[in-house]
């Protein structure tokens, strides 16, 4: 948790604008009984960002881009809806991804506030996988009690004191560049850890983090583009059975009228949903896949990044980094492209699933599989923006150096501006 030189702490309240209102605002009310007793017991105030509109852009790019020395945490405010909403999938998992790059998964804290249905360590969804393995305290008995309830004002003074411990945890640990964190390896159980002879010793000339990082990308990398490679053939496929069955429902609902033409199409329907299920179970579970290996790599690429940023001077300037960046742009260009194509088959086939229960099934899995590879999306879109920040800053970084030059040859002595100016 970050604190300020001004002994401010900050931290960011995660939830569904949704489920706000039709809790008549107590997930907010929340929020504020935290920053208060907060006050109370530190003496300090805590700055919690609740509105994505108001503040939240500016501090969530510092942190996410890895600006602040120290850290800051995020609390998220689950329910069903928050794991169906992509702006709220997307900011737990970026932020989540960020802290365990850097070594600090305590700052993520998730408050259960309605049930959420196979939560689980063991999910196949990485994002209720965090959910579950996060969670500070069931809310949903809490959620039914007025807001100023003995309970709930307990519930709020145990969240205080998690949070402190938190920020006394992360406060005690060095504090290392994302470029310079290891990536090694853990030794094997009961090796001593500490080099014991110069063979052993890790010099800051080595970089260990980035051959490490490296090494390590490769390797996940390699795994992940086959991945990748096997989602369009799956969509392929969907689109194949959808294509057979669309003129045979289109047939059975016109052919007939009354009951027996809705039961020739649902008798159409069943056979649809019956050979697209087997198919939308491969899909979905390759991209949960593709979405717990983006993850994995996404570790990789921040360390690989932030070195880049220490030697960046420009395009055309060092062909390993423009390659690496091209590469990067590439693969979003790619991801971007198979987001849409499935966002598109989603919104085609939306009518039929009106049709029939037995569609819906399917088509439900489909659509949670388009959810993981948007979530995915937004991991490869935040690598780009990286990029060109990077890019951004170094370009200006050239523009400011030449104009200072060109200003510096202008008061050299002996100039034609000094014989202008009669000196």
């Amino acid at each position: 948790m970050a604190v300020t030189e001004y002994g401010q702490a900050s931290g960011f309240w995660s939830y569904v604008h949704d489920d706000n209102e039709a809790e008549d605002g107590r997930i907010l009310l929340l929020a504020d009984r935290l920053t208060s007793r907060y006050k109370v017991r530190t003496g300090r105030n805590l700055r919690l960002f609740t509105d994505r509109k108001i503040g939240w852009g500016e501090e969530w790019e510092r942190v996410i881009n890895d600006e602040l020395t120290s850290a800051t945490f995020l609390i998220a405010v689950v329910t069903p809806s928050y794991i169906q909403s992509a702006a709220c999938r997307q900011e737990l998992l970026q932020f989540y991804s960020n802290a365990k790059t850097r070594g600090v998964e305590e700052l993520v804290l998730t408050i259960i506030w309605s049930d959420v249905p196979d939560l689980s360590t063991e999910s196949p969804d990485p994002l209720i996988k965090i959910v579950a393995s996060k969670q500070f305290e069931h809310f949903e008995d809490l959620s039914l009690q007025e807001p100023d309830h003995s309970d709930v004002r307990k519930f709020v003074n145990r969240l205080v004191t998690e949070l402190l411990r938190i920020e006394r945890a992360v406060e005690a640990k060095p504090e290392i560049p994302l470029s310079e964190i290891p990536q090694t390896e853990p030794p094997p159980e009961g090796a001593d850890e500490r080099p014991t002879s110069d063979e052993g010793l890790i010099y800051e000339d080595e970089e260990p983090g980035i051959l490490d990082a490296n090494a390590s990308l490769e390797a996940h990398m390699a795994e992940w583009l086959i991945v990748m490679d096997e989602i369009p053939p799956i969509m392929n496929e969907v689109k194949a059975i959808t294509a057979e069955y669309t003129p045979l429902v289109t047939r059975a609902r016109n052919g007939s009228s009354g009951s027996q033409g809705a039961q020739q199409t649902l008798s159409v329907l069943h056979r649809y949903a019956a050979e697209l299920n087997p198919v939308a179970d491969r899909m979905l579970a390759k991209s949960q896949e593709y979405l717990q290996k983006a993850l994995e790599v996404d570790q990789q690429v921040r360390i690989i990044l932030a070195s880049h940023a220490e030697q960046y001077v420009g395009p055309g300037q060092n062909p390993i980094i423009d390659g690496d960046h091209q590469a990067l742009r590439e693969l979003a260009a790619t991801g971007a492209d198979t987001v849409t194509a499935i966002e598109d088959f989603q919104k085609e086939i939306a009518p039929v699933a009106k049709l029939s229960q037995s569609v819906r099934k399917p088509l439900g899995k489909l659509h949670k599989a388009s959810q993981n590879l948007i979530d995915t999306q937004a991991t490869f879109d935040d690598w780009v923006t990286r990029v060109d920040t990077m890019e951004s800053i170094a370009l200006a970084r050239e523009a400011l150096h030449s104009a200072l030059q060109e200003t510096a040859e202008i008061d050299q002595p002996g100039t034609d501006s000094d014989a202008e100016r009669g000196e």
